[in-house]
């Protein structure tokens, strides 16, 4: 039985724990393989670093081999490559993941597509170009998964024997839009069990990821207007530096005393075992928030704006808002995080809203597309399994009071891909010592010791409210 290649100049799990795409990708090539399918992963280590790749599968549980030279991918054997340097090497069955250094990605990947002893090559963001070119020049089917918005490293180049599979529904319109084509989409993959906190004691509003895509901007101005609520920030897994508007973001956060700020987490299940709601304040197009199925597999709800396809995922476990406006922000995290009847209802939801996308029913899809991607492109059948979700929509009525709102929408509807207009896009803030005072009196988060960062003494509501209009 021929080999399906997933190639990423990326680092992989286990040699990282860290980004959405890497773990959904872990979740796909496993679940493949347990379903009687050899894949074989290539991708990198960690910023080049063979000792925190190794450090980082030995934190996993997961054994590898480190060694130079020859290496055996396949599970029987018949299929071999030579690496210059030292290599990591992960095997699970059927399952085999290959880190190599990223100066080694593309002839390696070269070497073991001239052996013509693959069936399919499967390609995203970093280094998909080269893959799509060794597809074309190997004349062996190739996958370009398209993952994300518009980015040069996740839309190569392509030519029509190419095959497109997006990972959402607002993934599949900008790819088909960019490319000119009809594109299909799978959903991507999260084993809601494993995500499941244990004795959950939910106090905080966390926000994971402060970067200027994911709204960090307007998460400042939401947390300034509620100094007595307390709010819980991960920093992300992003491998881009800070921006010079998102340094400054990061010290007017660090300077919040309500806001407890934490060092990203290789079991996200402690975090969620204290979150009572989770915000997604996006400005950017979300395709697919794996950060939404982790929660709400723990029955915490969702406020998130309406970029992307958050709607569509979140569906009633939760409230969609408007991107911008941080005083409607504010009142319905307040309104929800107040009223405990409501949030039960809401986590009920959210519960239940997992249900909708089912990791066995999502995995049988990728078998059945990958097994035969030429019939597969031209039937979209099975990825919208329903037509229409419902969503609970927030706004303000007559009288200026925060209101919620059931409306069903379209799973597969027609998104608003342009720039929001609001001005949160490039906030100026205000220096980092007109910091407020938020309430205190509540026991500090208990996190690792390692990771925990005490609440700053307080210095008064009325400045928090201040520095908020100042924002």
């Amino acid at each position: 039985m021929r080999i399906c290649i997933f190639g990423n100049a990326r680092p992989g799990v286990p040699f990282i724990f860290d980004g959405g795409a890497e773990r959904t990708t872990f979740s796909l090539v496993s679940g493949l393989a347990h379903k009687g399918m050899p894949v074989m992963q290539i991708c990198t280590f960690p910023r080049g670093d063979i000792e925190l790749g190794a450090a980082n599968a030995a934190s996993m549980g997961v054994a590898c081999s480190r060694k130079s030279g020859e290496v055996e991918l396949s599970y029987d054997g018949s299929m071999s490559v030579r690496t210059r340097g030292e290599h990591l090497l992960a095997r699970d069955g059927l399952l085999s993941i290959l880190a190599v250094h990223p100066s080694e990605f593309q002839p390696v990947c070269r070497d073991i597509v001239a052996q013509k002893k693959c069936r399919l090559l499967v390609t995203w963001l970093k280094g998909s170009d080269q893959i799509v070119r060794l597809g074309s020049e190997f004349n062996v089917p190739t996958v370009l998964c398209v993952v994300g918005p518009y980015s040069p490293e996740g839309y190569p180049e392509l030519g029509p024997d190419t095959f497109i599979l997006a990972n959402s529904p607002v993934t599949a319109q900008v790819a088909s839009e960019y490319y000119g084509r009809r594109v299909n989409f799978i959903l991507g993959i999260v084993d809601h069990a494993s995500y499941i906190a244990e004795h959950r004691t939910p106090r905080y509003i966390t926000y994971v990821n402060p970067r200027t895509e994911k709204g960090i901007h307007l998460f400042c101005k939401i947390a300034a207007l509620l100094p007595g609520m307390p709010f819980l920030v991960i920093r992300g897994w992003s491998r881009d530096k800070l921006k010079a508007d998102e340094l400054q973001a990061m010290e007017f956060i660090s300077s919040l005393p309500n806001v407890t700020l934490v060092s990203s987490m290789q079991d996200m299940r402690e975090v969620y075992r204290l979150t009572s709601i989770l915000l997604l304040p996006s400005r950017w197009q979300e395709s697919w928030a794996r950060v939404i199925g982790e929660v709400q597999a723990n029955g915490i709800p969702v406020i998130a704006s309406n970029r992307g396809s958050s709607p569509q995922s979140v569906g009633d476990g939760g409230v969609i808002l408007e991107y911008g406006e941080p005083d409607l922000w504010a009142d319905v995290i307040r309104l929800i995080y107040h009223n405990d009847e409501l949030k039960a209802e809401l986590g009920d939801c959210a519960r239940l809203n997992t249900r909708r996308f089912n990791p066995a029913e999502i995995i049988a899809d990728y078998v059945a597309y990958f097994s035969n991607p030429t019939h597969a492109a031209q039937d979209a059948s099975g990825q919208c399994r329903q037509d229409k979700v419902r969503v609970v929509f927030g706004s303000r009525d007559g009288c200026g009071a925060p209101r919620l709102q059931h409306r069903e929408i379209n799973v597969c509807a027609e998104f608003d891909c342009s720039e929001p207009t609001h001005p949160y896009a490039h906030t100026q803030f205000p220096p980092h010592q007109f910091c407020g005072e938020g309430d205190d009196s509540q026991p500090p988060i208990r996190l690792r010791r390692s990771l925990r960062r005490p609440l700053p003494e307080s210095r008064g509501a009325t400045r928090a409210r201040a520095r908020a209009r100042l924002y």
